[in-house]
């Protein structure tokens, strides 16, 4: 089954972060840490581009792409991508160079994937990464997800099940 979630757009807050939708007037703020399908935006036009796209991903149900806000300020993205099938998503993130290591990302994936379980009624949250991303490694490991499979020599999947998520809220 491909779980369709609501278009409706939530942003979200936490201590000291709002997650909310990147506005395509941001494209300066944005093309830093503007990537689809792992490509790097090269220009405005293709920030632009990238923007328009990921809001046709959301709208019709296929991802959920938060940007990061600190301060009133970009500082990063996060999200849901690749559709819902089986009840799993997948999770993905960037955060500016200047904003990591202090912790944002943890706080920004935290109320994701509480977003994700609670919201969207997900069973399973899944993440790529590679064997040399070393902080995307420690921060899965401090979100409690659980190695699950390597698919090549660099691609790693870890998951996090809604009853493990469940077992570490109490």
């Amino acid at each position: 089954m491909n779980h369709r979630i609501n278009t409706s757009f939530q942003p979200l807050t936490t201590e000291r972060l709002v997650l909310k939708k990147v506005g395509i007037n941001e494209l300066e703020a944005y093309m830093p840490i503007a990537y689809y399908d792992g490509v790097k935006a090269a220009s405005l036009a293709r920030t632009k581009e990238i923007i328009e796209q990921i809001n046709r991903d959301c709208k019709s149900g296929e991802s959920i792409h938060w940007g990061i806000y600190f301060e009133e300020n970009l500082i990063g993205t996060c999200g849901y991508y690749r559709g819902f099938k089986d009840e799993e998503g997948e999770v993905g993130c960037i955060l500016k160079e200047a904003f990591r290591g202090k912790g944002f990302m943890y706080e920004a994936l935290n109320e994701i994937i509480t977003f994700g379980f609670l919201e969207v009624r997900l069973k399973q949250v899944i993440a790529y990464t590679t064997s040399s991303n070393e902080p995307a490694l420690k921060l899965l490991n401090r979100l409690k997800f659980t190695l699950s499979a390597t698919q090549t020599d660099e691609c790693i999947k870890f998951e996090k099940t809604l009853i493990d998520w469940q077992k570490n809220r109490a």
